[in-house]
């Protein structure tokens, strides 16, 4: 565990171990970008419903590149933050393209904005189809959304973060770690089930979710050690009882949690049913 001081600005050795914290992430985000962009190289989209979808997830990875930058510098930490659920728009509108959208729909969807569905009809979509996930993960998604719009809209959550974030050390790097682990969990979703869809490129897509294990692995052993940081600094609360039938409104890294159960089943049941069409089309072949 890092031993931080009690209060004030860091001192030159908690700044250092700050910054290497920060490299270490860094470097893994920038690793799991070149997977992802090197995967989506060798897909080779012909029709316009292809070339919608992976153009969406081109605009998908742009914006998580442009993460890594921003982290660099603490003023553009709102864009960071915004980027997440641009990020989720634009990766779940290509799943949609290349799996539910008719002919129609994609051509409408290509020439207008207002065309495309947000990612909780998406999510709902995907639900309907393959039976999963259940109640539950589904709404976690559908809060997340809503939860995310507040920054980009510069809501009271994007504040009460900004607030957070700019006490030195480690509530800053809970912050960046939440950002990496979300975005390339949405950027990992719209590239594995659209890549799965490109018929004989199955490999592609278990070469994303690879990689996104690899990423969300280390940023999770960075989460925890840092949330000891936290723990250690911070004088403990005693949490007010819910008065009558109200309900805790789940945390963040519990909606995440739910989020990324069902996005595992939807890619595992991607797998299965897109190398079943593989298999029948190369059989009629």
């Amino acid at each position: 565990m890092r031993r931080r001081q009690q209060s004030g600005k860091p001192t030159p050795t908690e700044e250092q171990s700050d910054r290497e914290l920060l490299d270490k992430l860094l470097d893994a985000s920038r690793s799991f970008a070149s997977t992802v962009t090197a995967a989506l190289g060798k897909l080779s989209p012909t029709t316009e419903r292809e070339k919608g979808a992976y153009q969406l997830l081109v605009v998908s990875l742009n914006h998580y590149r442009c993460i890594n930058s921003l982290f660099e510098d603490d003023r553009f930490i709102t864009s960071a933050l915004a980027l997440r659920r641009i990020i989720m728009d634009t990766s779940f509108r290509s799943v949609w393209i290349s799996r539910f959208a008719s002919e129609t729909k994609v051509s409408k969807a290509l020439n207008s904005d207002k065309a495309m569905p947000p990612p909780k009809k998406v999510a709902k979509l995907l639900q309907e189809h393959w039976k999963e996930p259940n109640p539950v993960e589904l709404e976690a998604i559908q809060a997340m959304w809503g939860r995310l719009s507040g920054y980009v809209h510069t809501g009271s959550t994007v504040l009460e973060n900004l607030s957070k974030y700019h006490q030195h050390g480690p509530h800053r790097e809970k912050v960046q770690i939440h950002i990496v682990r979300l975005s390339s969990l949405f950027l990992t979703n719209g590239a594995y089930l659209t890549a799965s869809k490109f018929q004989g490129e199955p490999d592609i897509a278990r070469s994303i979710e690879e990689a996104f294990i690899s990423l969300d692995t280390l940023a999770g052993e960075l989460l925890s050690t840092v949330q000891q940081d936290i723990d250690q600094n911070t004088s403990p609360t005693i949490q007010e009882p819910l008065a009558g039938n109200e309900t805790p409104t789940p945390s963040p890294a519990a909606a995440r949690k739910e989020i990324v159960a069902a996005m595992r089943t939807w890619w595992a049941a991607a797998a299965k049913e897109d190398a079943t069409a593989l298999n029948h089309a190369t059989e009629e072949t």
